[in-house]
């Protein structure tokens, strides 16, 4: 670290840091970033995998589904607002 208060100081000793940390200070192998990127694209595969595996009966919209799940939220929105107390409102502007 720069002993002198000056910024451009501070500045210039950050600039001076590796991109990338040296492994072995964490007593790590040499290679382990190939493992790192090996596992990360392990991963990136499954996820597509994954995606493709979706067949078109579960893409498609399912009526059925919907009103099940959004049934209670419907009925609690009929039951608050009754639409013959909103008839009779005038919207001005």
């Amino acid at each position: 670290m720069p002993k002198s208060g000056n910024v451009q100081d501070f500045y210039n000793a950050i600039q001076r840091v590796p991109e990338n940390d040296n492994p072995d200070i964490f007593g790590l192998p040499v290679n382990i970033d190939r493992s790192v990127q090996r596992f990360n694209s392990n991963q990136v595969i499954l996820g597509l995998k994954g995606l493709a595996a979706a067949g078109a009966k579960e893409l498609r919209f399912d009526k059925e589904k919907w009103t099940e799940q959004l049934g209670p939220i419907c009925q609690l929105w009929g039951s608050q607002f009754k639409a013959d107390v909103y008839r009779g409102l005038k919207i001005s502007q």
